[in-house]
């Protein structure tokens, strides 16, 4: 064949080559903007056929078309009758998307649950807990309309059933501020489910929850916060979490409490790390300080976990002298203007204080080891 041919033969199928790339590249774009919905809720499931069918029931009674968001369950390897219920919602709604896992935990969980969202924006629910109805157009159209990365909103634990009063739909968001000034004026939560975030932020920052860990949620939180340049409030009460006595972080047995001990470790080291690695850099000293008294809750939780556990004195003991060795001990940020009650102070000095606190120690021995 002539060279100027063949030129011509292989510019041309080059030519169609680059056609067929570029038309799958729009066929996948197209596909995407169909799919593409307001709001992905992401549920993670483990065990709760006692509580599922109210968390979905809050769900779906929602002031947008059901066609515009999704609800994503992941189910973390449930033992119940949990999947029965779920299938049986999936066949009137077409909304509830269904996945099963062997049991990896709840941050494993959620982060499968990201990974499969297509919603604008996504709003962490756990399956025992609800959802304010007629609230979702409210938060989506505030969060859009401001170009938000993040929304939060009010949020109530409660132990018995919610009078709903009808949504305030004027109320507007505060300023837009970014991440630094937002924990600064107003603090934060450790929970991800009184925010909706966007999902494209999550994706691009590569946000994830720390994998096997419990508290895993303050991590994750104060991550997406500090780093947001674009973050509001609504003074709106949207989520409430349910007191639920058998719920991973109410657990008393022996292994849950040496795993406790091991994760807070991990949280603290966590929060010191980044308090050391961004001081310098914010320029909002009152973030700085919040996170200080963050860092130091999680201290003072742990001791007053291990003093009311099953555990011998030994480990306790143990515990304390590492986190004192690790200069977490002596308390010195969490009694401030976000812990201000009065049962804080007298803790804090015995915890301050190795004497009364092997003193407390002996004495808590007597009553939990009975």
């Amino acid at each position: 064949m002539p060279k100027c041919k063949r030129r011509i033969k292989e510019k041309n199928e080059n030519q169609c080559f680059s056609y067929s790339l570029l038309c799958k590249k729009y066929k996948k774009e197209i596909i995407y903007s169909l799919m593409k919905k307001k709001i992905s809720f992401v549920v993670p499931m483990y065990n709760v056929a006692a509580y599922i069918k109210r968390c979905l029931d809050s769900l779906l009674n929602q002031d947008i078309d059901k066609s515009e968001y999704e609800i994503i369950i992941v189910d973390d390897g449930s033992t119940d009758n949990s999947a029965e219920i779920v299938f049986s919602y999936q066949k009137s709604f077409d909304n509830i998307h269904y996945y099963y896992q062997k049991n990896q935990g709840l941050s494993t969980t959620r982060n499968n649950g990201i990974n499969r969202a297509t919603g604008e924006y996504v709003w962490f629910v756990d399956s025992d807990d609800f959802i304010r109805p007629n609230i979702l157009a409210t938060l989506y159209n505030k969060a859009q309309e401001k170009s938000l990365d993040i929304l939060t909103f009010n949020s109530r634990r409660v132990s018995e059933d919610v009078a709903f009063s009808e949504v305030a739909k004027n109320t507007q968001p505060t300023e837009v501020m970014n991440g630094e000034n937002y924990i600064g004026r107003y603090n934060y939560n450790n929970g991800v489910w009184y925010y909706l975030i966007k999902r494209e932020y999550l994706e691009i920052n590569k946000y994830e929850f720390v994998n096997g860990r419990f508290l895993e949620d303050g991590m994750f939180t104060m991550n997406v916060f500090f780093n947001t340049k674009r973050i509001a409030h609504i003074d709106i009460e949207g989520y409430y979490y349910w007191a639920n006595p058998f719920s991973i972080t109410t657990r008393k047995d022996v292994s849950h409490y040496l795993k406790i001990i091991d994760d807070y470790r991990f949280a603290i080291k966590y929060f010191n790390d980044f308090i050391d690695s961004n001081y310098h850099k914010i320029s909002d000293k009152k973030c700085i300080e919040r996170m200080k008294v963050r860092r130091d809750s999680y201290v003072f939780f742990l001791i007053l976990r291990l003093i009311k556990s099953t555990l011998p004195a030994e480990i306790i003991w143990k515990t304390y002298s590492e986190l004192k060795s690790n200069m977490n001990i002596p308390l010195k940020s969490l009694v401030s203007e976000d812990y201000t009650a009065k049962q804080y102070l007298l803790p804090v000095l015995i915890f301050n204080n190795s004497l009364l606190f092997y003193i407390l120690t002996w004495c808590s021995r007597l009553k939990y080891q009975k």
